[in-house]
This record gives C-alpha cells, sequence and structure tokens, in this order.
C-alpha cells in the first residue's frame, strides 16, 4: 500500500477527474474500480493487519455503507481540528478581509 496525495496522480491515468481527486480520499488497485470515500477507507484498513481489517471488512458491509459514510463525511469536514503531523489532509485557512 502506498499513500500519495491527490496532486501527484494524473487523474486521466486513473479514470477520475481533478475535482473527485481533491473531494476525497481513493483506494486505487490495479485491476479493481476505484473506490471513494468511505470505500476506500474501509479498502485501506482491509488491507491492514488484524484488527484493522476486520474494521475495514464491517464497514465495506452493505447496511453498514450508510453508517460508515456518514462517519467519512464527518471525520472529512472536521479534518482541521484533528491533530496532523504534515498538513497533507490540511484546508487552506479562508483569508480574511482586512
Amino acid at each position: 500500500m502506498q499513500v500519495v496525495t491527490s496532486v501527484s496522480i494524473d487523474p486521466a491515468a486513473v479514470g477520475l477527474t481533478r475535482r473527485q481527486l481533491d473531494e476525497a480520499a481513493w483506494w486505487l488497485a490495479a485491476g479493481s474500480e476505484p473506490l471513494g470515500g468511505a470505500r476506500a477507507v474501509a479498502a485501506a484498513l482491509r488491507a491492514c493487519d488484524k484488527p484493522w481489517a476486520y474494521v475495514g471488512l464491517a464497514l465495506d458491509v452493505r447496511m453498514f455503507r450508510p453508517l460508515a459514510r456518514r462517519g467519512y463525511l464527518w471525520v472529512a469536514a472536521n479534518r482541521h481540528r484533528l491533530p496532523s503531523g504534515n498538513g497533507v489532509c490540511g484546508l487552506p485557512r479562508p483569508s480574511r478581509g482586512v
């Protein structure tokens, strides 16, 4: 598994648009369809060791997907409040009119 920023990917090469890459996390695996948002997180967790692999499996069960999606959207909307070591997932701060 390799984690990269969206700006380092050619959207056309992976069948997505720049906007799609900028709006969500994506799981891109050779030979399979791109998975975005909560499904990308579930796929990444499935690639981890136990117990995280089990969490990824649970998040991708059809009946839990709506809950996983809401959780993903909440984290995405509040990511500026989460600790970040490198700022890769940070949003630019709005400029203040002076």
